[in-house]
């Protein structure tokens, strides 16, 4: 979180979680009453208007958005570019952010599994595991620490608060608007941008593709709205979003007119520099696609804290952590 190469264990990583969402929604039929009079005895009819890709598409959110709870399994990949003022050198690093996010749609409890690595060295990736229960206890585990720390609800936020957000995980935090009140993600469709690309079949499935431009302004805005936020977190998404350009396809499932699929382009997000990058003069800025798979909507989760002998304790640092390079 601190460059371009240094996620921070809670803030780069919890951040990812911290952030978890709801879909947004709206819409259904509007019909037109016409009345048609040829006499005394006259005879009214309904004629429906003809339903835009917009209309299809909300209702598809609409469905989605009143699940309880949702599972997501997600692929990041993230191109990174580099750039000294100094030397005029531009570096581009292309990394990898995948696993999945389970938990409830309100953000009160969850979990995840990430894996974290680059296509330089596939074989040194990173594995972190997270656990928010609805107290607003957090247990963070990673390969340099065999058992969970805990994190307060205090802590936690105290923690979140102190590090900026890491760009290049911004990914899962636009994934993360699927677990959290604020649907910054769908409450953010751009309306008159909504465009069908027909139907696709996988797995003897069929989805309706919709492709979406998303409004950044929108999509602060509803991050904004969100009592769970902290302004720090709303502040750094207006620094990171400030040049960016967002666009997403939604696969919606015919037969049960679910989102069962993502597609989400994330374009110049813009990493936020500290001191010896300022020094520097480096800036960095991301490309991000990210594909999702969600299932098991209004499922069960049965999140808990882990078992106290595998727990650590509360703890008051979160562990910085080294992507693979």
């Amino acid at each position: 979180m601190k460059n371009k190469k240094n996620l921070e264990g809670n803030s780069g990583l919890i951040i990812v979680l911290v952030v978890l969402v709801v879909l947004l929604g709206a819409g259904g039929l509007v019909f037109l009453s016409k009345q048609v009079s040829n006499n005394k005895n006259s005879n009214s009819f309904q004629l429906p208007f003809a339903q835009t890709p917009y209309d299809k598409l909300l209702s598809a959110l609409e469905k989605t958005s009143s699940a309880k709870t949702l599972y997501a399994e997600y692929r990041n990949k993230v191109i990174s570019s580099i750039s000294q003022s100094k030397t005029g050198v531009t570096q581009t690093l292309s990394n990898n952010v995948d696993g999945s996010i389970s938990g409830s749609t309100d953000g009160k409890t969850g979990q995840a599994e990430m894996k974290i690595w680059s296509d330089l060295a596939p074989d040194r990736s990173i594995m972190v595991s997270v656990v928010n229960t609805e107290n607003g206890d957090w247990y963070v585990k990673n390969a340099a620490s065999p058992k969970w720390q805990k994190f307060t609800k205090e802590e936690y936020k105290k923690q979140t608060e102190s590090s900026p957000t890491d760009a290049s995980l911004y990914g899962l935090n636009i994934l993360g608007t699927l677990f959290a009140e604020n649907q910054a993600l769908l409450k953010s469709v751009k309306k008159d941008t909504v465009e069908s690309l027909g139907k696709e079949t996988a797995d003897a499935t069929t989805y309706s593709k919709y492709r979406v431009e998303i409004s950044t302004p929108d999509f602060i805005n509803a991050l904004s709205t969100d009592k769970d936020r902290t302004p720090n977190e709303v502040n750094d998404s207006k620094t990171i979003l400030q040049n960016s350009v967002l666009s997403a396809i939604f696969y919606v499932e015919d037969s049960t007119n679910y989102v069962k699929k993502l597609h989400v382009e994330a374009k110049k997000l813009q990493q936020i520099p500290n001191a010896q990058a300022d020094q520097l003069g480096i800036r960095t800025t991301h490309d991000i696609t990210l594909d999702a798979d969600l299932s098991r909507f209004n499922v069960a989760t049965n999140i808990s804290a882990p078992d106290v002998k595998d727990v650590l304790g509360v703890s008051t640092k979160l562990q910085k952590i080294t992507l693979p390079q």
